[in-house]
C-alpha cells in the first residue's frame, strides 16, 4: 500500500512491525500530542520516570498509545475537578463523574489536547 488513513490505531509499534520504510503515505490523527514535549509528558519523564517510579518501559513514554492513556487520565481527572466543584460533598458517584465530565469546557491541559468548541 502507497497510502494509509488511520485514526489513532495506527501507532509507532505497528509502524516498527511493518518497517518504518514501508510506511509511506501514512496520515493519521491522533487526539493528544504525541511525543516527549508536551508539558504533562515532561513531567512524567522527570518526576515518575526520573524519580524511579515508573511501571513501564522508559522508552514507551511519548508514544501514541501512552499519550492516549495520559489523555484519559487527564480527562477523568479534569472530570473530578469538575464535579467536586459543583458538589464538593458528593456523593461520589457514576452521575456525579458524570456531571463534572460532561461540565468540562475549553480544558487542553496545556495544548497536549486539541481545543474545543
Amino acid at each position: 500500500m502507497d497510502r494509509i488513513s488511520s485514526s489513532v490505531w495506527l501507532s509507532e509499534s505497528d509502524m516498527d512491525v511493518v518497517g518504518k520504510d514501508a510506511c509511506k503515505g501514512v496520515i493519521k490523527f491522533e487526539a493528544a500530542a504525541g511525543g516527549r514535549e508536551p508539558k504533562i509528558i515532561q513531567a512524567i519523564l522527570k518526576d515518575v520516570i526520573g524519580k524511579g517510579k515508573g511501571a513501564g518501559p522508559e522508552p514507551k513514554v511519548g508514544t501514541s498509545y501512552y499519550n492516549i492513556g495520559v489523555m484519559a487520565a487527564m480527562i477523568v481527572a479534569e472530570g473530578v475537578r469538575k464535579a467536586a466543584e459543583k458538589a464538593p460533598n458528593g456523593p461520589v458517584t457514576g452521575p456525579w463523574l458524570n456531571d463534572g465530565i460532561q461540565s468540562i469546557t475549553n480544558f487542553t491541559a496545556d495544548g497536549f489536547l486539541p481545543a474545543s468548541r
